[in-house]
């Protein structure tokens, strides 16, 4: 169809069909990639959990692959660790640069809008504000990863409020 596409322009019941064709050419695709990924997964749980072979040659890959083994600076091709680290900070503190004077400002109060004083976001929770979290939170809801919800902590309080203060 793209051929002939070249040579003239197609009709539209060819238009219609070379679509159909690239619609069932992508969905094979994407069938052939899952099934690739299934298998890959399945040879991961197999092979990986017990110190393979395998295993040590697909963390090595990773490694390798996360490893930048030379840089090319102004002065040519940098291999040591310290000049390729060196050419990194130079490289950035450029892009970077210095902060720059400004010569005009914004005036927050014209703006409307008022300071907040944020020097408390620094202290440590209290007591009272984790019993008070703790009180407020909804009774079916469980506030972390590890799935307790508030009637446990509530029944429970006395017991586990040393460990959780």
């Amino acid at each position: 169809m793209e051929k002939a596409q070249e040579v003239r322009s197609l009709t539209p019941d060819e238009i219609e069909f070379k679509s159909y064709l690239k619609l069932k050419a992508l969905g094979i695709a994407a069938m052939q990639k899952a099934r690739a990924r299934q298998h890959f997964r399945l040879t991961w749980i197999r092979k990986s959990d017990t110190n393979t072979r395998f295993f040590k040659l697909h963390a090595n890959m990773h490694r390798k692959k996360l490893f930048i083994s030379s840089l090319i600076g102004e002065t040519g091709l940098v291999i040591s660790q310290e000049n390729k680290l060196s050419l990194i900070h130079n490289h950035f503190s450029s892009i970077m640069g210095t902060p720059s004077t400004r010569s005009k400002a914004i005036n927050c109060n014209e703006l409307g809008y008022t300071h907040h004083d944020l020097e408390d976001l620094d202290a440590p929770f209290t007591d009272q504000e984790i019993e008070a979290v703790i009180k407020d939170m909804p009774a079916e809801k469980a506030p972390g990863l590890d799935g307790f919800i508030r009637s446990f902590y509530k029944r429970c309080w006395t017991i586990i409020n040393g460990d959780m203060l």
